[in-house]
């Protein structure tokens, strides 16, 4: 048997947002099926980087894979994106390897597209401004996806870093019908935007309660490991809580520092966004609750997505095949 080998740009060039958006809303609708591994972590502490593996097995589809992930902070010192990945696709029936591609873009984007199946099922219909907490590669991508489902009309971002911050607004000005502008501050962002965004590798809450309208929309991105918190918990407190997996989410998502502090329980999360999807729980309540979506991501969006990449790569002759591990 052969290998079929995809790089990153084949990888892009085989699915779009839209593809991944359709493909992991499919995957979180059947999570409850799906075999899943506990993710290992693997902590450089030296150089402050990490590696973590994870894998999934999704019995409707018939795919199953594995994703190695790396994350430096430090990376661009080097030229280097601070994360990067592989994801190996295997037939369940032999787990023999039947792809071996870049997890780097697939990251991306099936980050982008889970922001924007909670949004489109947990924001008011009518939302149009966008603020963005941080402009890295899944904040960008945080917007390609909500862009998908909504009309924006405003895209208002803000990094730490001004130049950072303009470089996305400028990208994303060639591409979005809606008006994108660099935000002076993270309070101006915020306020009054319909849907917030935030994508940084924050400690330290960045988003304050006092900012955030009723009504708001919020994707919480960045939390994904003990310790991180973008949020001021005082928002989770009074917000409508949806988690993309919930042992993954006390552990290291947005919820973890608030309910290590005892601000919130556990049983303070409304649901899983499985639950939301399939519609065994009602999502907003009302055009004045505020709602977050805390997203740690799982490994069922990337095999989702990498499943969707190897097929359409195999019809439209994308990609390199080889025997590599039987000669």
């Amino acid at each position: 048997m052969e290998t079929l080998f995809l790089s990153k740009k084949e990888v892009e060039s085989a699915i779009t947002m839209a593809d991944a958006i359709r493909a992991v809303e499919d995957g979180f609708r059947e999570k409850s099926n799906v075999e899943k591994s506990v993710k290992a972590w693997l902590f450089y502490t030296k150089q402050g980087g990490d590696l973590a593996l994870w894998s999934a097995y999704m019995p409707s589809l018939g795919a199953s894979g594995m994703k190695a992930i790396g994350y430096n902070t430090s990376n661009y010192k080097k030229g280097l994106p601070t994360i990067t990945a592989v994801i190996i696709l295997y037939d369940p029936d032999t787990s023999f390897p039947i792809a071996i591609m870049d997890g780097t873009s697939i990251t991306r984007i099936r980050t982008g597209a889970a922001g924007a199946i909670a949004a489109k099922h947990l924001a008011r219909k009518n939302s149009e401004v966008v603020a963005l907490i941080g402009a890295g590669v899944q904040g960008g991508s945080q917007i390609e996806g909500l862009n998908e489902v909504f009309k924006l009309k405003e895209v208002r971002i803000f990094d730490a870093s001004p130049e950072r911050a303009q470089s996305l607004a400028e990208r994303l000005g060639k591409t979005l019908k809606a008006k994108v502008v660099v935000a002076k501050d993270a309070e101006s962002a915020v306020r009054g935007a319909d849907i917030v965004a935030t994508a940084t590798p924050a400690h330290d809450p960045i988003v304050m309660e006092k900012w955030v309208a009723p009504g708001t929309h919020i994707n919480a991105i960045g939390a994904d490991e003990p310790g991180k918190e973008e949020l001021e918990a005082s928002i989770l407190k009074k917000a409508r809580i949806v988690v993309d997996d919930m042992a993954e989410s006390v552990r290291r998502g947005e919820t973890n520092v608030p309910i290590t502090k005892g601000v919130i329980k556990e049983s303070d999360i409304y649901a899983e966004l499985e639950e939301v999807i399939t519609g065994a729980k009602k999502g907003r309540q009302d055009d004045r609750q505020i709602t977050v979506f805390d997203a740690t991501g799982i490994a069922l969006e990337d095999v989702a997505v990498a499943w969707e990449a190897y097929n359409k790569a195999k019809k439209l002759g994308i990609g390199s095949s080889r025997r590599f591990v039987v000669d």
